[in-house]
């Protein structure tokens, strides 16, 4: 369901389909347990998503938390996506290119 890669010194993570409430609580330990692991700054990737549930803002929001991370961005987001994004207020705390 999540892509890794490793380049640059960054991690980014390619979500593979909408992240639905369901979606989420399933990668979420291997999510988590992957960024710790490798402790560099996060790229999620979301060219896949469509749809994102309010858990998927609470889980990029517990991202920017975990020590190491340092950097936390959305990339390839979706016009539909952003937009949650902007209604939730976090278009300006989370980087979105």
């Amino acid at each position: 369901m999540i892509g890794f890669k490793q380049e640059n010194g960054k991690l980014t993570c390619s979500f593979l389909n909408n992240m639905t409430t369901e979606a989420c609580a399933s990668c979420e330990d291997e999510l988590f347990k992957k960024i710790r692991e490798v402790k560099l700054p996060v790229a999620f990737d979301l060219s896949n998503v469509d749809y994102i549930a309010s858990m998927f803002l609470s889980v990029c929001l517990s991202v920017m938390k975990e020590p190491g991370v340092g950097d936390f961005t959305l990339v390839n987001v979706r016009p539909n996506v952003k937009k949650v994004f902007k209604i939730a207020g976090l278009d300006n705390l989370i980087a979105i290119i």
